[in-house]
């Protein structure tokens, strides 16, 4: 496994079984500043995963893996608990690999070899929805507050 902490905060998780596309993903994550930790099969995936307390940001999952394959990690994951999103990367664009996505709740599924601007495109996009989605659990346990004449406010 690979980690790599940035100022954003934002990790890209990268489950795929070809070393080549692993070490690409990672670079390209850090190019444009987020973290990167790779992981050769879901297997190595579960062994260490990242703390569900995190928002770790995206998987970029991988559908055919030795082993468990990318959606059955992926509901493996769901089951646990762990609402990150998933964007499958997929070499076999067939009606069997449709049919095993379609299962899931993935944001977005892309074909090998991957348009890297729409790749970063919907990375950003997830990853201003997770920062909203933040903004908005911490305003909301903010507590109580005052109002402009003084009074207590929920």
């Amino acid at each position: 496994m690979n980690d790599e902490e940035t100022g954003r905060g934002r990790t890209l998780f990268v489950v795929d079984d070809d070393p080549a596309i692993r070490r690409a993903l990672a670079r390209l994550a850090r190019a444009v500043g987020y973290g990167a930790e790779t992981f050769g099969s879901a297997e190595e995936f579960l062994a260490d995963p990242p703390p569900m307390d995190r928002q770790p940001g995206c998987i970029l999952l991988d559908v055919s893996l030795p082993g468990l394959s990318g959606p059955e990690l992926h509901h493996q994951i769901r089951h646990k608990g762990w609402d990150v999103p998933v964007i499958y990367v997929t070499a076999h664009d067939d009606e069997m690999t449709r049919n095993a996505i379609a299962d899931t709740d993935a944001a977005a599924t892309f074909a090998k070899p991957i348009e890297v601007a729409a790749l970063l495109d919907m990375i950003g996009v997830l990853f201003e929805r997770l920062d909203r989605s933040s903004e908005k659990v911490r305003s909301e346990s903010a507590g109580v507050g005052l109002d402009l004449d003084g009074e207590t406010q929920q």
